[in-house]
This record gives C-alpha cells, sequence and structure tokens, in this order.
C-alpha cells in the first residue's frame, strides 16, 4: 500500500493474491502516512480480510476460501 492509501487498484492487488491462498503479506509503504496499525486495520475492512498480525510494515491477512477452506481460525 503505498502514498495513496487504500485504491481500487490495491484491493483487486489483494483478490487476486486471495485467488492462490488464504493466508497473504502485505507491506505498508512509508510514504502512506497512517499508523500502521490502523492502516493495517482499514486495509482488511477494505479488503473483507481477518487482521492477523501486523510485523513492523508488513501485514498478515487471511480471508478463507469460500469452497474449501483449508486453515481454520480458533473460535
Amino acid at each position: 500500500v503505498g502514498k495513496s492509501g487504500i485504491t481500487p487498484a490495491v484491493v483487486r492487488s489483494v483478490d487476486e493474491a486471495y485467488r492462490n491462498s488464504e493466508l497473504i503479506k502485505a507491506r505498508l509503504e512509508r510514504s502512506w502516512e497512517i499508523d500502521r496499525k490502523e492502516g493495517a486495520q482499514e486495509l482488511a475492512a477494505a479488503t473483507e480480510s481477518h487482521l492477523i498480525q501486523v510485523l513492523g510494515r508488513t501485514v498478515l491477512l487471511y480471508r478463507p476460501d469460500p469452497d474449501e477452506p483449508e486453515i481454520r481460525l480458533p473460535d
């Protein structure tokens, strides 16, 4: 996620990444002037994902496969 924040192109990229995996990493660039944890929550909400972890500027997101989920989150 760059200077422009969460754009439709970013959401499309995340959607494309979910075609290959239920668990993805995204990077919040320094040019995006927002608190990284707040930015991670916004990204998760915009992409209908679960925020798993924020480590530095790297965000780990999860969205289950609607047909065949491989990973199950604890209740």
